[in-house]
């Protein structure tokens, strides 16, 4: 299994974002590259496959593909196509039409991924051999038989991870499912709950964290600050419950310290919160 990965930068920001065929035009395609408000999505107009189409005006790094907070179901696929050229022609990358999202190890009578609750959960993510020239990419989305009778998706997110040499150790990742709810009595002592959002937080202790990392994590730490939004992954292709728990678009919310360790290894923490 792969170590814990950050997307450095989400260069689906700095594309050129188009769709074949166009998406709705109060729900445009363009919404997949703009800072996540989670009420605004990407939907489609039928169920017909969609291409979700970027272009760079120079070579671009890239090794995975996420989408997030999505209505796709259990049928449904994503299909990842890269190129050399800005308008789709020359093929460099090709990842094949894969399953987009799956509820294996899921305990399907608890984790019901149709209700609202869950759709922050519900993000569809391809790792791939990395390519360095890359000018253009389809992301590729089917689900003919949406209940929903559309497609659409929060936010997308394209580029090169970075992986650590060494995991965190043992004990030293926390996941807190967060709840804003506010809870009360009334004054015949009822309780009433002011249902709100739920979100994830990941505080992540890196003991180990080799020299040949150390420029790499000082770097995607300044370039991150608490404004950039990312993707991390605790266990990436691990699959099932442990993968979709796991993972997430979100910001640095906190890191507090950098400090050598031992001899070659430097120790930090970092506190990640889902957007």
């Amino acid at each position: 299994m792969a170590n814990l990965r950050i997307l450095t930068r989400n260069i689906a920001d700095t594309a050129v974002i188009t769709a074949s065929p166009a998406m709705s035009t109060t729900l445009p395609v363009t919404n997949l590259g703009k800072p996540t408000e989670r009420g605004r999505t990407a939907r489609t107009t039928s169920l017909a496959s969609q291409d979700v189409k970027l272009a760079w005006a120079s070579n671009q790094k890239a090794n995975m593909v996420a989408i997030t907070r999505h209505n796709l179901t259990t049928a449904a696929t994503l299909r990842t196509l890269g190129y050399s050229d800005a308008a789709w022609t020359s093929g460099i990358l090709d990842t094949t039409a894969l399953t987009a999202f799956s509820t294996s190890g899921l305990n399907t009578d608890i984790d019901v991924y149709t209700e609202r609750d869950f759709q922050h959960l519900k993000s569809s993510v391809q790792y791939f051999a990395e390519v360095t020239n890359l000018q253009s990419l389809i992301a590729r989305i089917a689900d003919a038989a949406n209940p929903d009778a559309y497609m659409e998706a929060n936010r997308l997110m394209v580029g090169k991870y970075f992986e650590v040499t060494y995991n965190p150790p043992f004990g030293s990742v926390e996941l807190q499912q967060v709840d804003a709810s506010v809870m009360g009595r009334a004054d015949d002592g009822t309780q009433v709950v002011d249902k709100r959002a739920k979100w994830r937080r990941f505080t992540v202790r890196l003991d180990f964290v080799h020299d040949d990392d150390l420029d790499d994590l000082l770097a995607l730490e300044r370039y991150l600050g608490t404004d950039k939004e990312t993707w991390i992954s605790l266990y990436p292709g691990a699959g099932g419950a442990k993968e979709l728990y796991n993972q997430m678009a979100c910001r640095i919310v906190d890191s507090p310290s950098m400090n050598p360790n031992q001899v070659g290894v430097h120790a930090n923490s970092i506190t990640f919160e889902e957007v």
